[in-house]
């Protein structure tokens, strides 16, 4: 069976892909890519790398970086989840908008519940996100796959996804961990054990300069998504954003 999910975005972040109030995307596995998709997809990326687009996203995340969009002792991470939302259709929005090829593209998302140790990740295989394929004289990436940090379990996941709150009231700094019992907070615990098991660039506020930032947050994204839409028994409590 496919795992596929449909990213059901806010209005703003509609407005950004169309001006459609009822556009969806369906974004799916990187694994379930075609060979063609792959190849455009690579290339849309050469081209955002070449015309600075990569850079200036990379650029945009550090400007922010120690802003409410993560939780750190003295930021209490309110914005994680939307403002990564909105950032990933940005980017989504700039690789179709690169060439004719990559116009019906989506970001695709990596299942770290299902590539999880160096030896099993595809995603840097020939014909995708290979460093050899991003990298250029002015334009340098770094990983170093699996040196720290262990990524979440199906175990771990299928819990997090049965906590009732979406975040703390008011939010708190310095909350995330792995038992921390509101999802925004232990969702971005395991999202952080993603940067630093892929490592490198991946490990520092420039992260989003390597692409595979956006297949993490997707997957980010899509556990946001399911715990959203979830019929478990459990009843949720949501959090009303303020400006």
């Amino acid at each position: 069976m496919k795992t596929k999910y449909i990213a059901c975005l806010y209005i703003a972040m509609l407005l950004l892909v169309t001006n459609t109030a009822f556009a969806q995307r369906i974004r799916k596995d990187h694994r379930e890519m075609t060979p063609s998709e792959k190849t455009a997809y690579v290339n849309a990326l050469i081209v955002l790398r070449n015309n600075g687009t990569l850079t200036t996203m990379g650029n945009h995340h550090t400007s922010h970086f120690t802003s409410a969009i993560h939780t750190t002792s003295t930021t209490n991470g309110e914005f994680f989840l939307p403002w990564h939302r909105i950032y990933a259709v940005q980017m989504e929005n700039a690789i179709r908008t690169s060439s004719a090829a990559a116009s019906s593209l989506c970001v695709p998302y990596w299942d770290w519940r299902l590539e999880n140790t160096a030896a099993n990740v595809t995603w840097d295989d020939a014909g995708f996100l290979q460093l050899s394929a991003l990298n250029s004289a002015s334009y340098t990436i770094t990983r170093s796959l699996g040196t720290t940090n262990i990524l979440a379990t199906p175990a771990n996941i299928t819990n997090m996804l049965t906590i009732p709150t979406l975040i703390s009231s008011p939010p708190t700094t310095g909350l995330k961990s792995s038992t921390v019992n509101f999802f925004t907070y232990r969702m971005e615990f395991w999202h952080d054990r993603g940067h630093n098991f892929i490592g490198g660039t991946m490990g520092t506020s420039a992260s989003p300069r390597d692409p595979i930032f956006f297949l993490h947050h997707n997957f980010v994204d899509k556990l946001w998504q399911e715990w959203y839409d979830s019929d478990n028994g459990i009843a949720k409590t949501d959090y009303t954003f303020t400006a």
